[in-house]
């Protein structure tokens, strides 16, 4: 495609640039995400819990790698992609699959599933949930997952509707059909009416097409003649598109908010010594976008916010050859969530790992969020991609709308029931 940063799909599943990028959107402001976790693994003191996620029938890790996607607003529900075969009775199709974890029952339930609950005959990859957790996105090069006919042999995009059970295909042309190209990626608004997805139109060009499930409609977002670019962020009513975007030429990447709407579209405004961007988020309500950009001056990542509609977006973090990779941001824009190596943003940082941190950017300081059960650092960090495996980190919010639980994913036992040496999703929470 036209470039390394555009999301391409090898073997059922994304490749993307090294290391990173968890790329977010903010759900909805609801109650307290905090009063979710199950008392079950309330901590001794009160405090921050740890919660594993991707956890096994027998209450362990699972016996693969998985990597998060999304948390529902309100922390409920956890969404996660995991080549593991043990966290669901009967997953015997040996590929990775999507899951969704109920943090209050305890349960998992597997996703990319066909009528009557036929296993996926490829990988599949899920990039969203709404905020209810009904409707989850996925996308897959499987033939089997839909009543009409899958024959165009290329990677699609399918709603899953936790409700009724059905899952449907919606990286389909204007008009029906299939496209004879591959779909991925792919942001859903709260209602489910409104899917937005990478339509790759051939080996160099790659734009975003956007289903109205209500009217049977898909349309692209056009960016001018020569634009590259992902969906990356959807408002809740749909109406705000956040897109990764570039004109294939050699161009730096940015974001451009779109009102597709109103047919206007805005720049997502860059300091001069950000050259290119690297991950965003999203609130619901479109009103922030918090973003990460590379430094040519420092050569490491800036964290940066922008208020739709302003001129200039405003530093967060850097100026340093650290790294702050962009998680999540709360649907007031208050709580910012990210990776970093910064072993100076908060006290007895020695792992010399990534970590998933918390600010409060009203001023009440950063917190880390990746810690083991204990309250104690975790020897490999609390970001982690699932190296050596076909599983990477997926767009997807990584906090919940009050800024109180935090995702993140690593291969250190942060609870003694994880003895398994692989990677693992993990929450924490109340921050």
């Amino acid at each position: 495609m036209g470039s390394a940063h555009c999301i391409g799909l090898l073997t059922g599943t994304f490749a993307r640039p090294a290391r990173r990028r968890f790329v977010a959107m903010a759900a909805l402001g609801v109650a307290a995400a905090s009063t979710l976790i199950p008392a079950a693994t309330a901590g001794a003191t009160g405090g921050a819990v740890t919660t594993l996620i991707s956890v096994s029938r027998s209450g362990g890790g699972g016996n693969g790698a998985s990597v998060p996607v999304a948390v529902t607003p309100d922390g409920r529900y956890v969404l996660f992609n995991s080549s593991a075969s043990n966290l669901v009775a009967g997953d015997t199709n040996g590929n990775a699959d999507v899951f969704v974890r109920n943090v209050v029952s305890g349960r998992t339930h597997r996703v990319d599933l066909g009528p009557n609950r036929r296993q996926a005959n490829a990988s599949a990859v899920g990039t969203a949930i709404s905020a209810n957790g009904r409707y989850v996105v996925f996308t897959s090069t499987a033939s089997n997952l839909t009543r009409r006919p899958d024959t165009n042999h290329v990677s699609d995009v399918f709603l899953r509707d936790r409700k009724t059970g059905r899952t449907r295909r919606v990286s389909i042309p204007n008009g029906g059909g299939q496209f004879a190209t591959a779909s991925l990626g792919g942001v859903v608004s709260d209602d489910g009416r409104w899917v937005a997805f990478t339509h790759v139109v051939n080996g160099d060009v790659w734009h975003t097409d956007l289903r109205d499930r209500q009217r049977h409609t898909t349309h692209p977002i056009d960016s001018g003649p020569q634009a590259d670019n992902q969906p990356v962020g959807l408002s809740s009513d749909g109406r705000y598109i956040l897109m990764l975007f570039e004109d294939h030429h050699g161009t730096p990447f940015e974001y451009r908010l779109r009102d597709h709407l109103a047919s206007r579209e805005q720049k997502v405004p860059m300091p001069p010594n950000d050259v290119t961007v690297s991950g965003a988020v999203m609130t619901p309500d479109a009103r922030y976008v918090a973003f990460s950009a590379f430094n040519a001056n420092s050569t490491g990542d800036d964290a940066l916010r922008w208020r739709r509609g302003t001129k200039a977006s405003t530093l967060i973090h850097g100026n340093n050859a650290n790294r702050y990779d962009t998680a999540g941001i709360s649907s007031d824009g208050r709580y910012f969530v990210y990776s970093s190596d910064d072993p100076t943003l908060v006290g007895g940082d020695t792992n010399g790992r990534f970590d998933v941190f918390r600010d409060d950017l009203i001023g009440a300081g950063t917190i880390r969020a990746s810690l083991s059960a204990s309250g104690t650092q975790l020897p490999k960090g609390g970001f982690e991609e699932a190296a050596g495996t076909e599983l990477q980190p997926i767009q997807g919010n990584l906090v919940t709308a009050d800024g109180s639980i935090a995702v993140f994913v690593t291969s250190s036992p942060a609870v003694p029931a994880d003895t398994n040496t692989t990677e693992d999703v993990y929450i924490r929470g109340p921050l």
